[in-house]
């Protein structure tokens, strides 16, 4: 429906024009829409940025807390080595075109988003083609998402994590000394989109008193009354343990009881729960059709990609068979952050070399935790505040000061102490 109204206002209003196949792409993607985008991102790339959406200055704080300096800049003999922004939550991008000089900034940084939601055909992500010298790398986790970043031929360059690979194993690992008390576990919401009723149906269609499940909530969504009264209606109250809003530390240890976990939405960002419960050595049940998660992460080590209809037959299957997963073997191999900072590394690494542009130290690690934090606590002392970048290249801040080599000096001023030495020393020599 969304792409016959696209057709029907074609030749009409440009803007819902426009705004309708972004839609239309976001709920329907196929290699024919995607081709559509790309014919009317041809005749609309100046236009684009009137689709993102309004954010307001009195973000700043959050926005402070969603971005994270993963490499200083460096100014020597004239020369930028950039540095490296990394940007969490789709919502926060828009504060960048509204309030941030993005083109000075990428003069500077090397920007990374990494968006929460699956769906890429959305002006919050795609107003950074305006720049387009200037490479911008975007997470991609789900498979149909990097492929139509790659098709855009822009300056947006997928890479296949996302926020799945930044989980601190350090908080999330496997606790012996607990005894495996749930046959399984949902680390889930209040919100719809979780599809609860799915895991409720099928701990009815097993229909053992002795199955026992836990059900650990979060903080979002408003339907914890409906959510109650599909357990009431499914008749599994004496099968579920409820839990709220659990510490990460507490989290990990009512996985760590858990036989498997399990995912039964069919599309959301880069879900991280499952990927948490990997790094307890909890083994995971996705969806196939599931839209957002990386596929190839959901293995015969890891767990199975099931059919809907296989849910409560798998569930009975895990009951016996969850020891012959090592989900967390191959989680650390493959998906923990050092594993995954590396990996942004190499692509950066290219990126620059390709550009004839300067790279001599790789990234400082990050995690989620849940907002994002560094993954050495005391890389926080040697790394330019995230807010301090912010106000720096604020359009008003830009207004006032256009010329470089006072930018130069200002952003001199805010590095770390032992940085700023040798900028300095560098600037002048």
């Amino acid at each position: 429906m969304k792409y016959v109204k696209y057709i029907l206002l074609k030749n009409t209003i440009r803007r819902d024009d426009l705004s309708t196949l972004f839609a239309a792409h976001r709920y329907y993607q196929t290699s024919f829409m995607t081709n559509r985008v790309c014919q009317a991102l041809l005749g609309a790339s100046d236009h684009l940025e009137t689709f993102v959406d309004a954010a307001g200055f009195a973000g700043l704080d959050r926005v402070a807390r969603r971005t994270i300096v993963l490499k200083n800049p460096e100014i020597r003999e004239g020369r930028i080595e950039k540095g490296v922004l990394l940007i969490t939550f789709t919502e926060t991008f828009p504060f960048f075109y509204q309030h941030i000089d993005c083109e000075r900034l990428l003069k500077y940084f090397y920007v990374v988003l990494e968006p929460s939601w699956a769906g890429y055909c959305d002006a919050n992500i795609l107003f950074w083609m305006k720049y387009k010298p200037s490479p911008v790398v975007v997470e991609a986790s789900e498979i149909q998402d990097f492929r139509f970043l790659e098709s855009l031929g822009s300056n947006l360059i997928p890479v296949s994590f996302g926020a799945s690979d930044w989980v601190d194993f350090r908080i999330f690992n496997p606790v012996p000394s607990e005894k495996k008390t749930y046959d399984s576990i949902y680390v889930t919401n209040y919100h719809p989109i979780k599809r609860h009723h799915v895991f409720f149906k099928a701990l009815r269609e097993i229909g053992d008193p002795t199955y026992s499940a836990a059900l650990a909530f979060g903080q979002n969504g408003d339907a914890k009354q409906e959510i109650g009264q599909l357990i009431d209606y499914y008749n599994i109250r004496n099968n579920v343990t409820i839990y709220e809003r659990l510490p990460q530390q507490q989290l990990n240890t009512i996985l760590s009881k858990a036989k498997v976990n399990v995912l039964l939405s069919l599309k959301e960002g880069s879900n991280r729960s499952i990927f948490e419960a990997l790094f307890t050595n909890v083994p995971g049940i996705v969806l196939k059709n599931n839209v957002g998660v990386n596929k190839s992460y959901i293995n015969e080590m890891t767990g199975r990609l099931i059919d809907e209809s296989e849910l409560a037959q798998v569930l009975q299957e895990f009951r016996t068979s969850w020891e012959k997963y090592s989900p967390r073997e191959w989680a650390l191999k493959n998906i923990s952050p050092l594993v995954t900072t590396r990996k942004l590394s190499e692509t950066l690494q290219k990126c620059a070399r390709e550009r004839g542009e300067l790279w001599s130290k790789d990234l400082a690690p990050k995690i989620n935790a849940p907002e994002v934090e560094y993954f050495y606590a005391e890389t926080a002392g040697s790394m330019l505040k995230s807010r301090k970048v912010i106000e720096l290249f604020l359009n008003e801040r830009h207004r006032a000061t256009p010329n470089d080599h006072e930018l130069h000096q200002h952003l001199i001023a805010v590095l770390p102490s032992n940085q700023s030495s040798q900028a300095v020393s560098s600037s002048q020599s």
